[in-house]
Parts: structure tokens; C-alpha cells; sequence
């Protein structure tokens, strides 16, 4: 092989990796939080979470679950509203799905303390 042929393999090999780096650098990383991270609530009280997501596809939806362990002392509505039932610490799920496959999921923590008094008579 002539020099200028190893050069111009080299060219086309360099060029092909350029834009391969390029094209991954551009694709945003794909990211999930919930808000509040962290939350501590009376039995009984109810808090709505909220999620953020960056990077994902526009058909992406976000679900709301709490472990399966967790539900019989706590829920989660999918618009995001937890409801404290038993004092304990618990997770509250956010998971981003495209098409039933899941792309991320994140976590907050909420501790469920004493029982909320109602000072009404």
C-alpha cells in the first residue's frame, strides 16, 4: 500500500470517529428528580410530587408507584400524590417509560411520623 493510501485510510478513519464522538456528545443526558427529594409528614397527610425530566424523548411518560412491600401502609396517585398512612419511612417511585420499556427512575424519601391531630372538635 502506497503511503498516500494509508494516509487517506487514516483521514477517513479519523473523520468516521469525529463524527461518531460528535453525535454522541450532542445527544442530551438523560436525567430524572423528584420534588421534594425528601419530605416528612403526620399519618395521614398527603404531599404532591413532581417530576423533572430532561433528555428524553417527547412520547416519554412518567408513572408514580410506591414498592410493592410499601402498599398496603402507603399509596401513590399517578398525578403524583402520596397519602401517609402508617408511621414508617417509605419511597415514592417516579418512573420514565417510552413505549412500555423504561428509561430511568428516581426515588424520594418520605418519613411518615406521629398521627396528624385534627384540632377541630
Amino acid at each position: 500500500m502506497s503511503p498516500h493510501g494509508s494516509f487517506l485510510h487514516l483521514t477517513v478513519l479519523f473523520c468516521f470517529a469525529t463524527t461518531v464522538l460528535a453525535a454522541q456528545a450532542e445527544k442530551p443526558k438523560l436525567s430524572l428528580a423528584i420534588e421534594p427529594a425528601r419530605i416528612t409528614l403526620d399519618a395521614g397527610q398527603t404531599q404532591r410530587f413532581s417530576a423533572h425530566i430532561e433528555g428524553a424523548p417527547a412520547a416519554t411518560v412518567i408513572t408514580w408507584a410506591v414498592p410493592d412491600g410499601e402498599r398496603d401502609v402507603s399509596s401513590v396517585s399517578q398525578d403524583g400524590v402520596f397519602t401517609a398512612r402508617i408511621v414508617g419511612i417509605y419511597r415514592v417511585l417516579a418512573i420514565a417509560t417510552v413505549n412500555g420499556s423504561v428509561l430511568k427512575t428516581a426515588s424520594a424519601k418520605v418519613t411518615v411520623v406521629t398521627q396528624y391531630d385534627d384540632p377541630r372538635p
